[in-house]
Formats: C-alpha cells, structure tokens, sequence
C-alpha cells in the first residue's frame, strides 16, 4: 500500500473509533409544562371587499395559516379567525400563511415572533386588508382636462 493509503485508512478508522467511544448527546424531551399556548388573532379589515379584491389577479377562496405542525383554515366570507399554537418556551413563533384560489397559493407569506415567547405575551395579532381602491390614473400630452360644472 502506499502511504496515501495508509494514512486514509487510518484516519477512517479513528473516526470510527471515536463514533463508537463518544456519548450521544440528545435533547431533553419537553415536557408539556414547558409549552405556552400562543393565541394569534386574524383580523380580516372590510371581509366583504377582502374575498373579492384580485391579489395577483385572483380571488381568494380560502386561507391557510400553518406553523408548529398545524394547520388551519379561514373560510371565505371570514372576518377572521383565532387560532393557538403550543410552543416551547422563549421559541420564536414561526407561521406561514397561504392565500389560497382552487386550493393552489396564490400568495405565501412567512412570519417569525420578534421575540421568543413568555408567559407574559402570549396573544398575537395578525391584521388582513386589500388595497384601498385608487381612482384612474390617466396622462396625456394633447389633450386638458375640462372641468365639469
């Protein structure tokens, strides 16, 4: 052999030794009183105009709202929802949220808590509205614009 090989050989095998000699390390199971039930309130802004605004030219028929293994569903016509989560303590809360059209996304949006969560602030609030609706824009050079009376 050469001694390339050799000290690829060797080296394999230290590894090797050294898998089977150390502890695995593992992480504590959690226990449920290390959960905090996280309450997220959706608000849907004016529903009736919100179910029938385009985002990205399609109504919406359907939100999802997915996070720590869970997933729930606003109906159309919805003003909104609450939902809660069990998270662990001091975690980040991570959320997704879908705007669904014949149950394909149109829209995914992903949150993240600015903070872990605590036993103190543990109600969140999550605010849905469409765009105002905005008048014509209209520019010309050869024409003005003659004010009615």
């Amino acid at each position: 052999m050469k001694w390339f090989q050799k000290k690829a050989v060797i080296l394999m095998i230290s590894f090797l030794g050294l898998g089977i000699w150390l502890p695995v390390v593992q992480a504590a199971p959690i226990q449920n009183s290390d959960l905090i039930k996280v309450t997220v309130n959706i608000t849907i802004e004016n529903p009736d105009y919100f179910w029938k605004y385009p985002f990205l030219g399609k109504e919406i028929d359907g939100i999802r709202i997915s996070g720590m293994g869970q997933s729930f569903f606003i109906q159309p016509t919805s003003s909104g929802e609450r939902v809660e989560f069990d998270v662990p303590k001091n975690y980040r809360l991570k959320i997704a949220l879908e705007l669904q059209n014949n149950n394909e996304t149109v829209k995914e949006t992903r949150y993240s808590t600015k903070r872990g969560v605590d036993d103190k602030k543990n109600t969140l609030e999550i605010l849905l509205k469409a765009p105002e609706p905005q008048s014509i824009i209209l520019t010309t050079a050869d024409f003005e614009e003659i004010r009615g009376k």
